[in-house]
């Protein structure tokens, strides 16, 4: 069994988190033409587009993750427990990028980007959506607070967040999905 290349799992991770991305844009677009109040309409989307963004990082990540742990134990590979870290680094580039462009926005440097921003971010699209709510029909970065601008910088965080977590706890062989899938009851001793 090879140890993945750093580049090679990024790159995987990259096209996970752009399928998650077109997925959750149908998903937000699909949902919100049902005609329910705004404040459900959001949770709704959230409850939705969350966990499926979160998943296709996620599982990919755990899997590297028991990988590694059965290649530490018969001496194959050096303990990294901060790789989820590091791929999770390599994941909020773009975000980053996305949110030095909202900054700009917001302080009137360049032109309006929050309409491509909220495209770009579909797995928070809901959030953004109480942060910088629909005014006057145009959605502009300008009208967002700064507590909204520092929000969305911290969003940014979230894959390295559920890369980190989903590689330690692949690598200490924790199984959310067994743990919801299969919840076994207290078995009473058997005597032979």
């Amino acid at each position: 069994m090879k140890k993945k290349s750093m580049l090679r799992l990024v790159l995987g991770s990259y096209g996970n988190m752009a399928l998650a991305m077109v997925l959750c844009l149908i998903v937000v677009v699909s949902v919100s033409v049902f005609p329910i109040p705004k404040l459900l309409l959001g949770l709704l989307m959230l409850l939705l587009v969350l966990p499926l963004y979160t998943a296709l990082l996620y599982s990919p990540v755990w899997t590297e993750g028991d990988r590694n742990r059965n290649m530490v134990q018969f001496g194959h590979l050096e303990k990294d427990i901060y790789r989820g870290v590091k791929i999770g680094a390599f994941l909020i580039i773009p975000y980053v990028i996305e949110d030095v462009f909202l900054t700009l926005s917001w302080a009137k440097v360049i032109p309006n980007i929050f309409p491509i921003y909220k495209l770009l971010n579909a797995h928070i699209w809901p959030i953004l959506e109480w942060i910088n709510p629909l005014g006057d029909g145009v959605v502009n970065a300008s009208d967002m607070s700064l507590i909204g601008l520092i929000i969305c910088w911290l969003l940014a965080l979230y894959p390295m967040l559920v890369t980190t977590v989903a590689y330690i706890l692949g690598y200490k062989g924790i199984s959310i999905s067994e743990k919801l899938i299969y919840k076994n009851k207290p078995h009473k001793k058997r005597r032979y």
